[in-house]
């Protein structure tokens, strides 16, 4: 739905959530995807990016909804995305860490 352009409300409206939890979300699970020397770094909510984008520093806080790159390729730096995938890798891996310390006597 961000590369659709879709305003946070009708996302978290779709998903049933509250938009605050579809903002945060975003805004948490960001990966760079350019440059290449940065590719897969996480970039987490408190990052302020707005020196890069503005776009960066309020809704959508990725490029994937920003029509600018996907229209005439974007120039700025970094490229910072959401992917759904990554970021359930991402929270997956939080789970089975904490279930790991937890077990342990």
């Amino acid at each position: 739905m961000l590369e659709r352009r879709a305003s946070c409300r009708e996302i978290a409206r779709e998903l049933g959530r509250s938009p605050s939890t579809v903002s945060a979300e975003v805004a948490s699970h960001r990966f760079v995807t350019a440059p290449k020397a940065r590719r897969g770094e996480r970039v987490d909510a408190s990052a302020d990016l707005s020196a890069a984008c503005p776009r960066l520093a309020a809704w959508p806080r990725c490029c994937n909804g920003c029509g600018r790159y996907r229209a005439i390729g974007c120039k700025r730096r970094p490229h910072v995305f959401y992917e759904a995938r990554a970021a359930q890798l991402c929270a997956d891996s939080v789970l089975v860490s904490s279930r790991l310390f937890s077990s342990r006597p």
